[in-house]
């Protein structure tokens, strides 16, 4: 690795120390810089401010004057060439994506110590991913239009595994607190608050508002080194032309026009969109947005309760899904196979977690839904009061709590299901062992040695198992760090097996939703304890009747007793040359799914009332539910499943003639934020003749009711996009289809590609099928060809 070559102002010595150390890693011993004065503090804090200022003013002048000759020019240069443009800039900058924490992976404590420290300070700066056409241009644009107050919360985000980790040890003045955050102008940017003479000033560090005086001082240094390196890669970009701004140049006139500039939009290319976005200004407040992913999801584990219950080879798929995640399946370090595998004990407590989860997640991604429509009301109520770096209204706030410990719940419950899932996934298994000592009683938490850590992917996996190394090095930048590997490495891909990429998606998503409010504050708040146990006790107290449900089952986990549930639950949906036997098995299928169904039903009644189970299910009991009729002659048969094409464009009919018959009887109260789903009558839709065929394809089925074609994944995206949909790539396996405008709210439906490979099979197809028909009223006569 390089050694330090530092161009930072003076304070960065302090910043920077000769050694590192952190709890974390144990990987050396720690040396204090001298705390510093008031006064160093503050002017150089000043001098940092002035030229923050001074250079994103010439930055303005360039960008507006010269902007469209710069992209040119640098779009005409080859990749090595605008190497050699970035490291003339900037000597020093790493070769890699990353070089943090590819640092922290790959070198042990000798040479990390003398590891250039600017790597912390500047994760983002690397020729990898600035020699590409598209980012340093953005840097540049977005730098200039948006106040340096924009990128604190981005800027400290970029720094804090440098600060966790003890590379970067920024000193701290005691009793002052820096404001960057929703400070505009010069005079307020950057300014020292004394908490003795000013009470908000510590109110103001304590609710993540403001920062540390080094934390502060760490910000400036970044963004004045930043300007310097933009300004010299202009120069370099265009080395003929007059860069000297006029004397007269109106700097005011400069920044109104800067709403003109046309702005670089987001690529439609996940990697390239990935890529691209730590060099643009951070997303403002979407709630439109949170909410669309929050109702996806939501959408998401409704429908899979509903496949659960109806399609014996969807829920034979979880079984199978689930059973090969567990710790059973390592062998101990003696090599010999768990004494448990595959035995009834162990496929009773298999089914238990499926059904648990199926039954358990409904609710909890609903009152997410429900809290942040909360939250969104009191955003309009309030927005007049709200904005960076001010304090946020008290009802707000407690509103933005609560739903922040939801969502850290969510977090810790989807990290929970990775830590078993990652080592024991047919992929990675041959990189683990299990103990042979451990203990029989608890396979839940078997001790796991990985056995080869220097498999960049695998060892970012590893990290997502602890806790500790979650906070240590950031969820985001892990899960970001992961994204871009399944994106861009095939072998990345195939190393994670599709259950793990599910989880991965769950993890992001929510990882998503909670950066948002980023927006608001620099760190986390400081709450006090008190405050903590309030919001522990609410959450447990809503999470109350679905605790029920599972102890309910655990109580009375004999009704999940099935020697064999792969052979009992074996569906041969996909079969075109079906005959009698083959109606036979897939109605026995169907047979001990209605009757497993029913034991459950029963035992959630008697634990929790008819209430608790209606409302969980209500609207799923009501759509009509395939099942194979008898077999009496080959050409009588109607559909092999009741699902041939006429019967499933009158789906929404017969949906509504079924809820029409019914009791007459008020249904039970639905869940909070249940959703109703849509009953909605789209017109037909225009689209291309690629898109019309993949539609098409999408609602085929023969005679018998067997989906005739499998889909390219890409294909599949193609067409939402061309249907009126905006495709977004979440890490793992996930998109999430959003349509554009406000055609149907925020409504929208997460669907995970094939993975690893990229074509959707027949049953996929038919499910995709399916669940776009119910959120959006879809048939195969929907699509027609467009000019």
């Amino acid at each position: 690795m390089p050694q330090q070559q530092s161009n930072s102002p003076r304070h960065a010595q302090q910043v920077f120390p000769a050694s590192k150390s952190t709890d974390n890693d144990s990987k050396g011993p720690t040396t204090q810089p001298p705390e510093p004065k008031l006064s160093a503090v503050r002017d150089e804090t000043n001098q940092l401010v002035r030229d923050v200022f001074a250079r994103r003013g010439k930055l303005i002048f360039l960008w507006d004057r010269f902007g469209d000759t710069i992209r040119k020019r640098w779009h005409k240069k080859s990749p090595d060439q605008r190497k050699k443009v970035l490291l003339t800039a900037w000597p020093s900058m790493a070769d890699h994506h990353r070089p943090d924490i590819n640092g922290w992976h790959s070198y042990s404590k000798e040479e990390l110590q003398q590891t250039c420290k600017e790597f912390f300070v500047f994760p983002h700066i690397n020729t990898d991913d600035l020699s590409k056409p598209g980012p340093l241009l953005i840097l540049m644009q977005h730098r200039a239009k948006y106040s340096p107050d924009t990128f604190v919360t981005t800027d400290m985000e970029s720094v804090s595994f440098g600060i966790t980790s003890g590379v970067l040890k920024p000193p701290d003045l005691g009793g002052w607190t820096t404001l960057l955050l929703g400070r505009k102008t010069k005079k307020t940017y950057g300014q020292l608050r004394s908490w003795a003479n000013d009470e908000e000033a510590h109110d103001l560090a304590s609710c993540g508002i403001g920062l540390q005086t080094g934390e502060g001082i760490l910000v400036l240094i970044l963004q004045d080194r930043l300007f310097q390196f933009l300004l010299r890669s202009i120069e370099l970009i265009l080395p003929d032309m007059n860069l000297e701004p006029p004397d007269d140049l109106d700097i005011a006139a400069t920044l109104a026009s800067m709403d003109s500039w046309p702005m670089s939009p987001i690529p439609s290319d996940p990697l390239e969109a990935l890529t691209e976005a730590p060099y643009r200004a951070p997303a403002e407040l979407d709630f439109k947005r949170m909410q669309a992913l929050l109702f996806a999801k939501t959408i998401e584990v409704h429908e899979h309760l509903w496949y659960c219950r109806e399609d014996p080879g969807y829920f034979h798929d979880q079984l199978f899904e689930f059973a090969q995640h567990q710790s059973e399946q390592l062998p101990d370090t003696k090599g010999q196979p768990h004494p448990l595998l595959y035995r009834p004990v162990f496929w009773k407590r298999i089914i238990n977690i499926v059904i648990s989860n199926a039954y358990g997640d409904p609710y909890p991604w609903s009152l997410a839904r429900e809290r942040l429509a909360d939250l969104a009301q009191l955003h309009e109520k309030y927005k007049d009061r709200i904005s960076p770096g001010k304090k946020l209204p008290h009802e707000f706030d407690a509103a933005l709590c609560r739903f922040n410990h939801h969502v850290k719940r969510t977090i810790s419950h989807a990290a929970i299901m990775l830590t078993m899932a990652i080592p024991t996934s047919p992929p990675l298994r041959k990189y683990f062992l299990r103990d042979a000592d451990e203990s029989l009683d608890d396979p839940q938490k078997p001790p796991i040695r990985c056995l080869k850590r220097e498999i960049m992917i695998l060892w970012l996996l590893e990290q997502l198992q602890n806790e500790k190394s979650i906070q240590f090095f950031g969820l985001h930048n892990l899960l970001a760090y992961i994204h871009r590997i399944l994106l861009s490495q095939q072998k990345g891909r195939e190393i994670v097996s599709p259950f793990v990429a599910k989880l991965l998606s769950e993890l992001a998503l929510v990882t998503e939703i909670f950066r948002q409010f980023y927006i608001f504050r620099v760190k986390p708040p400081v709450r006090p304890a008190v405050q903590e146990q309030a919001l522990r006790l609410d959450y447990a107290s809503k999470m109350e009747r679905i605790e029920k449900i599972c102890d309910a089952l655990e109580d009375n986990d004999h009704i999940f007793a099935i020697d064999d549930p792969l052979e009992t639950f074996n569906y041969p949906f996909d079969d075109e040359r079906w005959g009698e036997a083959a109606v036979n098995v897939a109605r026995s299928a169907e047979s001990h799914l209605d009757a497993l169904s029913n034991k459950l039903d029963r035992v959630v009644r008697s634990k929790t009332g008819n209430g608790a189970l209606m409302s969980l299910a209500h609207q799923l009991l009501t759509r009509h539910m395939k099942r194979t009729q008898k077999w009496e002659d080959k050409k009588k048969m109607e559909s092999f499943f009741s699902a041939c094409k006429e019967v499933r464009d009158e789906l929404a009919k017969m949906e509504l003639e079924n809820q029409a018959s019914s009791s007459k009887a008020p249904p039970p109260p639905p869940l909070p934020g249940t959703i109703p789903f849509p009953k909605l009558e789209f017109p037909t839709i225009k689209v291309g003749k690629k898109a019309h065929k993949t539609f098409q394809a999408l609602y085929a089925v023969s005679t018998t009711g067997v989906t005739l074609s499998t889909i390219q994944w890409s294909d599949f995206v193609n067409a939402m996009v061309n249907a009126g949909f905006k495709a977004e790539k979440l890490c793992g396996s996930a998109w999430v289809f959003m349509l554009k405008g406000d055609k149907v709210e925020y409504r929208a439906v997460m669907l995970h590609e094939p993975h690893p490979g990229h074509e959707m099979p027949l049953d996929m197809v038919r499910r995709y099928g399916e669940v776009l028909g119910r959120v959006y009223g879809w048939t195969g006569s929907t699509f027609v060809r467009g000019g």
